[in-house]
This record gives C-alpha cells, sequence and structure tokens, in this order.
C-alpha cells in the first residue's frame, strides 16, 4: 500500500498565514476553512522564507480516513463501498484519506523547522466557521495500514518539536 505515497508527496505544498502564526492544512482536518480564514498562503519555496514554526493540527486518524473516504465518494460520485473497496485493493489512492505523517513529509520538502502539534479540537481558536459541514458518513472499517504511524503520531499532539525529528523518526515506514 505505502508505495504509492510518493506520489501524494510530489504536490504543491501549501501553508496558511495568520498574524501570530503558520498552519500546514491537512485535508480532512479543517483545511477548507484554514485557507478560507488565512490572510495569506505560502506556496512550495516561499514556505521556506516565512515560516520557522509551522502549526499543523491532527485528527484522530479513524475519524479522519472515514470521513477522508466519504468525501472523495462525494467529489467523485462514487458509492462509498467502491471507494472503499479500490483502497482495499490497492487501486486508489488520495490525499483526502492519506495519513497524516504522509503530510508531514509532503511538508518537509520546503520546511526544516520545527512544528506545533495540535489536537483538532484546538481549531475553532483560528476558524470561527466549517466551511465542510458534511453531516452523514457511511461507516467503514478502517484498515490498520492507515492509521498505525498516525496513532503513535497523535502522542506527539502538545508538542513542538524539529520536523526533521519527525521525519527520521517515521521514514522507515515509506520503505
Amino acid at each position: 500500500m505505502l508505495r504509492y505515497w510518493n506520489n501524494l508527496i510530489n504536490t504543491e505544498c501549501r501553508v496558511a498565514l495568520f498574524p501570530d502564526h503558520a498552519i500546514y492544512p491537512i485535508f480532512k482536518n479543517g483545511s477548507s476553512s484554514i485557507f478560507s480564514a488565512a490572510h495569506q498562503v505560502l506556496v512550495d519555496d516561499r514556505i521556506k522564507d516565512h515560516a520557522k514554526d509551522i502549526h499543523v493540527f491532527l485528527r484522530d486518524p479513524k475519524q479522519r480516513f472515514v470521513s477522508g473516504v466519504n468525501e472523495y465518494s462525494k467529489q467523485n460520485n462514487l458509492p462509498v463501498m467502491t471507494t472503499y473497496q479500490r483502497i482495499l485493493d490497492e487501486a486508489l489512492i488520495d490525499r483526502h484519506f492519506a495519513p497524516q505523517w504522509i503530510w508531514l513529509f509532503h511538508l518537509f520538502k520546503y520546511h526544516k523547522g520545527s512544528v506545533t502539534l495540535r489536537p483538532f479540537s484546538e481549531l475553532g481558536q483560528v476558524c470561527r466557521q466549517n466551511t465542510n459541514k458534511s453531516q452523514y458518513k457511511v461507516q467503514i472499517q478502517v484498515p490498520e495500514e492507515y492509521v498505525k504511524i498516525d496513532m503513535q503520531l497523535i502522542g506527539h499532539v502538545g508538542q513542538t518539536l524539529p520536523l526533521e525529528r519527525l521525519v527520521r523518526e517515521y521514514k522507515h515506514v515509506l520503505s
């Protein structure tokens, strides 16, 4: 499964700037709300010039996976169970349900400073409105390989760490 994530790491990297901090939005972690509230958005190489510490909201990995599969299905007009089966068959990957640690690898291409890992529950402190309020979710069983590393990553919530440390800690998973 993990051999395909490299394709996702080669997409555009965007960081949202606010007056007192920068945020790296992860899909299905409030990214639409963060981008709509941002004062400015930095892309790729501009990130390293303007942000020393970047905040990253982490969401419960299982909830995020279910939400991401549902969102992908909605956007692509597919039944959730069809999308789910394609994921299990390793025929589909997408940023909406890619593990959150993959997103941190993506950020590391352009940011060598620290990250402050914040709980998803604090998103309301940054964004007053939720721009993507999908109420109905088809429940699916979450494959362990999609959440195993993120469950470990969640243990770092509330900490500010060098991003390089996290990349070193989890890079073996991409091998």
